[in-house]
């Protein structure tokens, strides 16, 4: 077979025609109609209340001297509270600046360290907690989390970066989650 070099090869075009296009339509609609019947059994459009209910629901099977059943009563109790959790309020982060570069009116890198302290109840020592905090001051607010045991032993970062709109940065940083870890 000989090969001819700079003859462009016209490109081979592959027709279905109509029973092509009748499938892929019907596959696209298909799809659709799938969708649409997922979002209204999810959405709960013919679920009965009690299979809606947040709240278990048990009933009693009625018994030859009783006709009726009867729903028993759901539990309204909120969930113990872990004793002495530490809560965002019980802790202070003050923001030490190690080094800053700055860059006039571009404002400067800064590189800081938290120093967080707490100030609640006593903890139990075998507790583990992972505290978000949020550092402000910053072109953008930076969000970080340290873990704390209930020894007071916490595990920081030793440096972190923010950059800032002036020179002379106040940084000053919130805790805004408390997680048992």
């Amino acid at each position: 077979m000989s090969q001819h070099y700079g003859q462009p090869v016209p490109p081979q075009v592959v027709k279905r025609g109509v029973p092509g296009l009748i499938a892929a339509l019907l596959t696209i609609g298909g799809v659709a109609v799938g969708c649409v019947g997922g979002v209204a059994i999810g959405s709960g459009g013919s679920t009965p209340e009690a299979a809606r209910s947040p709240l278990p629901v048990s009933t009693q099977a009625s018994s030859p001297e009783s006709s009726s059943t009867t729903a028993a009563e759901p539990d309204t109790s909120a969930p113990e509270p872990v004793a002495n959790a530490p809560k965002p309020s019980d802790f202070k982060i003050v923001v030490k600046i190690i080094e800053s570069s700055c860059y006039g009116t571009a404002g400067a890198n800064v590189t800081y360290q938290i120093k967080p302290s707490y100030n609640g109840p006593d903890l139990p020592d075998d507790g583990s907690w992972r505290i978000s905090y949020r550092v402000t001051g910053g072109d953008n607010a930076d969000i970080g989390s340290f873990t704390m045991t209930g020894d007071g032993n916490a595990n920081i970062r030793e440096q972190e970066y923010i950059q800032t709109p002036t020179c002379s940065p106040k940084l000053k940083a919130k805790v805004t989650q408390v997680l048992d870890s």
